[in-house]
């Protein structure tokens, strides 16, 4: 428990150092250079919210998600040589389609689309702009739909190795 504690804290200090540097950089230099700082302060607001909570949801998204991934596995990709590369290659096409199925989604139900709709509702463009999202919405669309990670079997070698080899 000691060392999760120091792990967010660590984690914390290190994003609240990065945004800080991120937000001295873009003072000198805006996107915009004429926009409201309320609506800048804002985007940082909601988008400082968005991480903290995040990571304080991501225990339980992450206890979810594993339980639904270990129930799948229905694709095999070869993990043994260079048949990881190919295998790692078309993950990361899949994640991209999928990433953009559940961005269309997001748009298209009402539901999706009153969480999705903050992101849009930006009134001013700083660097954490396209960060500004509701809260819940990260979290819910993990553990909700984890389709990679069921559709595909995950090695158990890959599961020791992410500490993962209980569930």
């Amino acid at each position: 428990m000691a060392n999760l504690i120091v792990l967010f804290i660590s984690t914390t200090a290190i994003l609240g150092v990065t945004l800080f540097i991120a937000r001295q950089f873009e003072k000198r230099s805006p996107i915009e250079p004429v926009q409201s700082t309320a609506e800048i302060v804002v985007d940082w607001k909601l988008a400082g919210l968005r991480l903290v909570l995040g990571k304080l949801l991501s225990p339980v998204t992450n206890v979810c998600t594993l339980i639904l991934v270990n129930a799948g596995g229905w694709i095999h990709l070869q993990s043994d040589g260079w048949w990881f590369l190919l295998s790692f290659i078309v993950l990361i096409l899949l994640i991209d389609l999928w990433s953009y199925l559940v961005h269309r989604a997001e748009h298209k139900f009402p539901m999706l689309w009153a969480m999705h709709s903050l992101h849009h509702s930006a009134e001013a463009l700083s660097m954490v702009t396209g960060a500004r999202h509701f809260w819940l919405e990260g979290p819910l669309i993990q553990t909700v739909f984890p389709v990679l990670g069921i559709v595909f079997w995950i090695p158990p070698g890959w599961r020791q190795r992410s500490g993962c080899s209980t569930l």
